[in-house]
């Protein structure tokens, strides 16, 4: 998978990057959507399989990325007829930036020395759910304290459940 390559020579700054997966699969990829109905409870599976994606796109929210590591990136994928479809349980990359002759500026930040998090291990039961159960989770967070599943959330959990939100987050930091 690559992006295009792209330098500001204003800013002296790389504004994309060459992209590998690194994910410990290749083929036909096969996931899980569950959804719940809010009135009855019920809940359904519905099996995604993605064959071929013409295009992607990927978005980051750090100002600076670890240049030796891994990145949390926001993958959206896109079919030749632009059906989008997004990463239920992660996809992992390695990355580098190929100079293409310009002059570009790499900065090295440590990870321990960053601001970036992951979502301290609040996160809703709709979204990964299988990434969870299996250890998927736990292996890539390997100093993870605790996993809090709550139920009948997504991406926007702290504004779904904001009090118990809140109050993981308070009890969390009560331990220090």
């Amino acid at each position: 998978m690559v992006a295009s390559n792209e330098y500001n020579t204003t800013n002296h700054c790389s504004t994309s990057a060459l992209l590998r997966s690194i994910a410990p699969f290749s083929g036909r990829k096969e996931t899980a959507v569950y959804a719940a109905d809010v009135n009855t409870g019920v809940v359904i599976c519905c099996k995604v399989f993605i064959d071929k994606l013409s295009r992607i796109q990927i978005f980051h929210n750090s100002v600076k990325l670890d240049l030796d590591g891994h990145a949390t990136l926001q993958v959206r994928a896109f079919d030749s007829e632009e059906n989008v479809f997004s990463s239920l349980v992660g996809l992992q990359f390695m990355w580098q930036l190929e100079t293409n002759e310009l002059p570009h500026q790499l900065a090295h930040a440590p990870l321990k020395d960053s601001p970036l998090s992951d979502c301290g291990g609040l996160c809703g039961d709709l979204d990964i759910q299988n990434y969870i159960h299996k250890g998927g989770f736990k292996r890539d967070v390997p100093f993870l304290q605790e996993v809090v599943v709550m139920e009948d959330a997504a991406h926007f959990i702290n504004q779904e459940k904001p009090n118990e939100v809140s109050q993981h987050v308070y009890d969390f930091i009560k331990k220090f």
